[in-house]
Order: C-alpha cells, then structure tokens, then sequence
C-alpha cells in the first residue's frame, strides 16, 4: 500500500452501484438482527456517506461501524455489522480490495434472477443520438443494464455509440426506420421498416434486434400479423416519464421513481438531454430501494410470444 487510508470508496471501484449494495447490504443486516430499529433512523445513518471506514475482520469478512442509539436500537454502545466479502464481490474485482481479501469470481451472472429480485427495465427510444454516449456513461457508474429501441435511419450516423452499447452488453431493439405510426401503413410498408432496421443494427454491431416497440405504442391486427411472421414481440411500457414533454431532469426523474414497480418497463428518450441528465437520479433512488436495472430480455427471463404485447412482467 502506498501510506494512504484505504475507504470504502476504493473498494467498490469507485462504483455508485457498489456503494449503492453495501449500504442496502448493511440495512438488511441491522433488520434481520434488531427487528425493532427504526428503519427511518436506519436509512439516516447507514449512508454513503456513513460507510466510508470500515474493518477487516479476516479475509473473507468486512466490517462498519454503528452507534446503536442512533440507529434506534434503543441501548447506548456501538455494534459492529459484518458482511461477508462475497456477498460484494460483483463490486470489488481490482487490486486494492484483492490484498485485503479473498475474492470470489464475481457472484452476478451477466443476468439477474428477476423472480427473486426487484427488477426494472430502462428503456430509450428514438436514439441512437448526440447523448447516447453520456448515457452509456450514467449508467456504467451503477452497473445498470437497459435496451434501446432504435431507429433505424439514426444507426449508420451513431454507430460507434451503438456498437459501444452492445460492447456493454445492454439489448437492442427495433423502432422502426422512419417512426411512423404502423397501423396506418399497409403490410408491406410495415415489414419494410422493421426489416431494414435490422439490417441497419446487424451491418452495424453484428447483432440482430429480436423485438420491436411500435412507435407511439400503435398496434393493430395488421401490425400484429406482421410481428407474427418476423417471429417478433411487441414491447411497449408500463411508466410513462413523458420526458419529450416536460424537458426537466428533476420531473422526469421524479415520475419514474414514484411509479417504480418490481417488473415495471420505464420508457424514456435518449435524444433528449433532460431525459439522460435524469438517469443517474433515477438510478441512484431505485438502486437505494434494492432495484436492479436490466434489459427486456433479462426481465422476462423466457422468450415471448411473436406478435404479442407486453408492458411489464408479472411474476
């Protein structure tokens, strides 16, 4: 070690969704141990900015320190909350937390158990854009995962922010080529935008998009039909930010937190700057409420129906 204090910042990769773990980690352990703490007194004192020392109890085990009167226990004295360094180790694959503790393999899969976590898809239409970039930034910080539903005319002049995408694993989808509203164009009109927007991601990223959201959620017999024959589902939403109305980070952020539901499909725009300045509000608040955000597929966890719509996923 260079002489310097080591915080829990750096064992977390500096990541806001590592802090974000611990110290729902660090909650769930004073519930299960001291049923009768308050849990607003709780959430005040087991912060981020509250876990910043903490102690190396041995290899395996990490340990915060807590004064139990602040935490409403009721009883003067200090109580120290252990965590087995397992249970972080999604978080803490680098140097600094290796010479303090015996790592695991990263214990997350590259997808989430959505029946038995509190799951939530990030969606984002109309891109890929000037913002899709910062968007992928936001959302590298808290580990979170999202699909974007492109338009097709839109990939060849963002591509490199496309294939960025795909290099982290988030999904794509299918906007349709020129956004038009699908139930007012024949059948061939129809195939033709979904068709050549696949093309237009698969030429771009190598990956071909397996599900399509019609523009302005319009969906019909006809349109129905079509998705039958690509061998395509319909994914629409179940929260509305109505972020290319309000232009406001803070409502925007706001409506999609007060609506969260484990399951819930949120739709935003990334062509809109408000909308991906809201993001890291978005992620921080829910992550904080045990969410985790992942791609529609990953949501499901099955695959769905050619033809059918779905908003959200019920366990």
């Amino acid at each position: 070690m260079s002489g310097q204090p080591i915080t829990s910042s750096a064992l977390v990769d500096t990541s806001i969704a590592g802090t974000n773990e611990l110290v729902i980690a660090l909650r769930k352990q004073v519930q299960q141990h001291y049923p009768h703490a308050e849990p607003v007194k709780v959430a005040g004192v087991i912060t981020p900015e509250s876990i910043t020392n903490f102690l190396v109890h041995d290899r395996k085990t990490i340990g915060f320190l807590f004064d139990k009167h602040s935490l409403g226990i009721g009883v003067d004295g200090i109580i120290s909350l252990k965590l087995p360094i397992k249970q972080l180790s999604h978080f803490v694959q680098n140097p600094t937390t290796k010479k303090l503790f015996d790592i695991p393999p990263s214990a997350l899969s590259s997808t989430t158990d959505c029946v038995h976590h509190r799951c939530i898809a990030l969606t984002f239409d109309d891109g890929p854009g000037l913002y899709t970039q910062t968007l992928l930034e936001h959302l590298d910080r808290y580990h979170a995962k999202a699909t974007f539903f492109v338009v097709g005319r839109n990939v060849a002049p963002y591509s490199i922010a496309l294939q960025q995408a795909v290099q982290r694993k988030h999904q794509i989808g299918n906007h349709t080529w020129n956004h038009p509203l699908l139930p007012k164009r024949d059948e061939a009109v129809i195939r033709q935008e979904i068709e050549s927007t696949n093309s237009a991601v698969a030429a771009a990223t190598g990956v071909t998009p397996t599900m399509v959201r019609p523009p302005y959620g319009g969906m019909n017999d006809k349109v129905r039909a079509q998705l039958q024959q690509l061998t395509m589902p319909a994914i629409m939403w179940s929260i509305d930010t109505r972020d290319w109305a309000d232009h406001d980070a803070a409502i925007v952020c706001s409506r999609a937190v007060a609506n969260a539901a484990p399951g819930a499909i949120i739709l935003m725009h990334d062509i809109h700057k408000t909308s991906v300045d809201a993001v890291p509000c978005i992620l921080d608040a829910l992550q904080k409420q045990g969410y985790r955000f992942v791609t529609v597929k990953n949501l499901f966890g099955h695959p769905l129906s050619a033809g059918e719509s779905y908003s959200q996923y019920k366990q």
